[in-house]
């Protein structure tokens, strides 16, 4: 099949945004991808989980189904994100995966390496264990235009009933060659080939965080590891745990803050339409705690309960596809991580530093995002990472799984991320500095970057009561409209009257009132100030 026609089939059907890792069996389709997508439609991504991760963000954003490629390879590292994030009992967001089939036997004209064979034997089998239903398409035939539009009707039924993947697996004889266009300017500038930005003979500049690794800070960086050996070395010569030992950059036990205070900083620090994503663990159930304790409701917050590692590239991929209309009015999009989570897919960091280098759109030109003319940068759909804040709490320690420690207090944090291209700003150790800190990152132009070292311990925290289910149609509300009159009543009802039957009237249907628990869902279609709330019978 031309790929052409192929990516015109899936524009037909609404499919506009691509997430993920190049395989060879499909490099004419994303060739064509990368010369006909605009670059925040289309992310090329550090691993499969990264490229779901983003993909389950533009969903939350957009209500729209993304398409996410890889290799069958691929999906050992994309299980995690689609069986703990995407699944359909647990957040049910529909994706389209297109799978590159290495290894399929069926197609008997292509020399098979040995790496390939196991994988090309056990793809479906594979997908039907995620239980991601899956349609091969393997030889060119007559009717693959036909054929394909008849299994992308399939993937929209089950969008619709089981509303999570849906695979089509591609062997390798499938696509038809492509010639490349502008694929070799791929690695741009704001999506613009740099050979045409620079002065003939120029060299090509850093990405923007580089200038912050200057031969100062490395030395520094140098010396506090040699610190932490030193340290670590004096503790096992005492017959401690050389991990207990503090370490250079590490707040000492009676010093720094906790991460309930961090977070409770963090909270009260930003916008009241800025959007939050908290990573798995303690993070994001003391989010939900502090909202409950200050009865401001939950629909500001993503909790992403499982796929360690990805929060911020779901948090990213919300930003990326955010109108530039929401970014001028300010609303940020704030994921806040743990260190264990950061270090796990730290390869996130450099593709989000990457798109925002690419995606860079200059709002100032049009404060509202009406302009008529759109960014030759971004589509006028969607926008940068300008409104993307990264915020890691530090505290060199697994704390939901036990205390084990990480990494993150051996190397420096806040110096690889500007390496990959954030603005990075000076770690936090104490929490009177956090609000000086904070209101700094609202300012900063994102993809921005702040560290906050607390120390270790957790109090024990109980499963929230609300459902990721819950937590996504009411988070999805917030991110397409911000706070509402609506929303601050469905917060005020649940907060005072959590057990409370309710009748809502609409005006339009007084004769069929609907009565309604408030634990129900329910999606109203008029403004607060049009309906009326009664109690009891």
């Amino acid at each position: 099949m031309p790929p052409a026609l192929f990516y015109h089939i899936l524009a037909e059907r609404g499919y506009e945004a691509f997430f993920g890792v190049p395989d060879a069996s499909m490099k004419d389709f994303t060739a064509y991808v990368a010369d006909h997508t605009p670059p925040d439609r289309h992310v090329i991504c550090a691993n499969e989980g990264n490229a779901v991760g983003m993909a389950m963000g533009y969903h939350l954003a957009t209500g729209k189904v993304p398409v996410v490629y890889m290799q069958n390879a691929g999906l050992g590292n994309a299980l995690d994100p689609v069986m703990s994030l995407a699944h359909s009992d647990v957040f049910r967001v529909p994706m389209l995966f297109v799978v590159g089939h290495c290894g399929d036997e069926k197609e008997k004209k292509q020399v098979i390496e040995p790496q390939h064979l196991v994988q090309g034997r056990v793809t479906s089998r594979t997908l039907n264990c995620m239980e991601v239903p899956n349609s091969p398409f393997h030889i060119l035939t007559q009717d693959n235009e036909a054929r394909l539009r008849q299994e992308l009707d399939l993937a929209d039924t089950h969008f619709k009933s089981a509303g999570m993947p849906y695979a089509f697996t591609i062997g390798q004889t499938y696509f038809e060659p492509y010639i490349k266009g502008r694929l070799s300017g791929f690695l741009t500038s704001g999506g613009q080939p740099i050979e045409k930005l620079l002065p003939q003979g120029a060299d090509v500049p850093p990405l923007p965080g580089f200038e912050d690794l200057s031969q100062p800070r490395t030395e520094a960086h140098k010396a506090a590891e040699a610190e932490n050996r030193r340290e670590a070395a004096e503790a096992a010569a005492r017959g401690e745990d050389p991990h207990g030992a503090h370490t250079a950059g590490e707040p000492a036990p009676e010093a720094g803050f906790t991460r309930e205070e961090a977070i409770r900083l963090v909270l009260e620090g930003i916008g009241n339409d800025d959007i939050v994503v908290a990573t798995t663990g303690m993070a994001g159930k003391e989010v939900y705690d502090l909202r409950a304790r200050h009865k401001a409701g939950h629909f500001r917050d993503l909790r992403v309960v499982g796929g360690m590692g990805h929060a911020s590239s779901v948090a990213a991929g919300i930003a990326l596809a955010m109108p530039a209309a929401a970014k001028a009015a300010g609303r940020d999009v704030v994921a806040l991580d743990g260190d264990g989570s950061f270090l796990m897919h730290m390869g996130a960091a450099a593709v989000t530093g990457w798109v925002g280098h690419r995606t860079s759109v200059d709002l100032a030109a049009s404060p509202d995002g009406s302009s008529d003319e759109p960014s030759p940068t971004s589509s006028p759909q969607m926008g940068g990472l300008g409104n993307f804040k990264h915020i890691v709490l530090n505290n060199g320690a697994h704390d939901s799984e036990g205390g084990m420690p990480t990494a993150a207090l051996f190397c420096n944090l806040t110096a690889i991320a500007a390496a990959c291209g954030y603005k990075a700003l000076e770690p936090v150790e104490a929490a009177k500095d956090l609000p000086a800190a904070l209101a700094c990152l609202r300012e900063s132009p994102g993809p921005a970057f702040l560290e906050i070292r607390i120390r270790k311990g957790a109090a024990s925290r109980s499963l929230p009561p609300q459902t990721p289910k819950e937590n996504k149609e009411a988070f999805m509300d917030f991110v397409a409209k911000g706070v509402t009159p609506l929303l601050q009543a469905k917060n005020y009802i649940s907060q005072r009257l959590p057990d409370s039957p309710i009748v809502v009237l609409e005006p339009e249907r007084v004769g069929e009132p609907r009565r309604l628990g408030i634990a129900q869902r329910y999606k109203p279609k008029q403004y607060f100030h049009k309906w009326k709330y009664f109690y009891g019978e």
